[in-house]
């Protein structure tokens, strides 16, 4: 016979985010700003300026990104084959 009980978990969830650059925060229920945002994490390597081993988290709303990367992006249309 088996036994057991009832367990509450408890679990992290993503509800959204808030900008690096502007601090506006964005809700998960924003659908098109949660697409368009720009989230960026790197691990720091030895010898890095940012720390050895540090990690660095980006996140940024489509606004900023185009006003602070805008001039070094590349935008490109795709091409679609029939």
């Amino acid at each position: 016979m088996r036994t057991g009980k009832v367990q509450l978990v408890s679990k992290y969830v993503e509800d959204g985010f808030i900008c690096s650059v502007c601090k506006t925060k964005y809700d998960s229920d924003n659908f098109f700003e949660g697409q368009e945002a720009l989230h960026w994490t790197q691990s720091c390597g030895y010898g890095s300026i940012f720390g050895d081993g540090n990690i660095l988290n980006l996140d940024m709303c489509q606004t900023c990104v185009s006003r602070i990367l805008g001039v070094y992006l590349e935008v490109e249309e795709p091409e679609y084959y029939e």
